[in-house]
């Protein structure tokens, strides 16, 4: 039986990521976008989750999504 393989985030993984596709930034009026924490720090395991911080004018939008 195959076991799936996993991947570990990299900063320079999730940063590349992004910049291929900007039209988020204007989809979600995302005017800053910060990572930390361990995938930041290139530290990150199995079981890391991804650390977004966000500067958008649109958080109500999400807030309805979410709720």
């Amino acid at each position: 039986m195959n076991t799936p393989q996993t991947t570990i985030l990299t900063a320079e993984t999730v940063l590349h990521t992004l910049r291929q596709h900007p039209e988020l930034f204007t989809e979600y009026d995302i005017k800053t976008l910060a990572l930390f924490g361990s995938t930041a720090r290139n530290q990150a395991t199995e079981t890391s989750d991804l650390d977004l911080l966000s500067n958008s004018t649109i958080h109500q939008h999400l807030e309805a999504i979410w709720d």
